[in-house]
This record gives structure tokens, sequence and C-alpha cells, in this order.
């Protein structure tokens, strides 16, 4: 079990990175009124109307893109272990593994929803991950203090 947490601690960091430029990006653009990444040669295609079109911009971003496919690669290890784990271990009334089993599925969705924004307005999307960052957290000091 300390091997997923720990799988869950670096999953976590990493989303936190994307999760910090996603926030960054839709920040700068509610300021100006554009979404601007002028990263780009082609100054055309800096301006998009949507922190969505903003965010699948970022993503072609190399720096983006080495992040996120390390994220991709531990979380398909973690689920897998984690799957493992489930088959093995006595689940009913074990807190240890609830709260693994929480952070398993917080996790999964805080990485999905960094990606794929489900919210139509970026506050609602900041506010989102905010949210699931913060129960990730809350779950993952109940492991530090065992």
């Amino acid at each position: 079990m300390k091997d997923l947490i720990s799988q869950a601690n670096k999953i976590n960091d990493l989303s936190n990175q994307l999760s910090s430029m996603n926030l960054y990006l839709g920040e700068q653009a509610y300021e100006t009124n554009m979404y601007v990444l002028c990263n780009f040669n082609q100054p055309e295609n800096c301006y998009v109307n949507s922190y969505k079109e903003a965010i699948k911009k970022l993503q072609l971003e190399d720096i983006y893109k080495v992040r996120k496919d390390s994220v991709t690669l531990l979380l398909n290890e973690f689920n897998h272990d984690f799957k493992d784990l489930k088959k093995t271990v006595s689940t009913k009334g074990n807190q240890n593994f609830n709260n693994l089993d929480s952070i398993h599925n917080k996790i999964n969705e805080y990485s999905y929803e960094i990606n794929f924004p489900r919210d139509t307005f970026f506050y609602d999307y900041k506010k989102r991950l905010i949210k699931l960052k913060s129960e990730i957290n809350s779950l993952q000091c109940t492991f530090n203090v065992q």
C-alpha cells in the first residue's frame, strides 16, 4: 500500500504542475479578455476564444507534453497496481483501503479534468480543480499521520 501512496504522490505533484499551467493561462486570459499563447511562430495562432482552446494549444507545447506523458504513464501503473491490490486485500472495514480507494478515484478524476475540462466558464473549471486538489491532499494526509 505504501508503494501506491508514493505513486499517488508523484501523480499528484505532476498533475499539480499541469493544473498550474492551465490556471495561469486562464488567469492571464481573464485579465486581458483574450486567450493568448504566443510561443508559436505564427502570430495568428496566438489567440483563441475560449480557455478550452487555449488548453488544447498549451497541450501542444513540449514541456506540457512531457509532463502529461509522465502523468499518463504513472496513472496507468497506479491503476494497474491498485487493481492488483484490490484483489489481494480484505477491503471490508479497512479504512486504509477505503482512503486509498478515494484517492484513486479523485486522482483519476483530477487528471482527467485537467486535460478535458467540463466547465464552460474558466472560473468554474478553476473551482473544480482546486476542490479536487484539496480533497486529494486531505486524503493523503490520513496516510501521513498513520
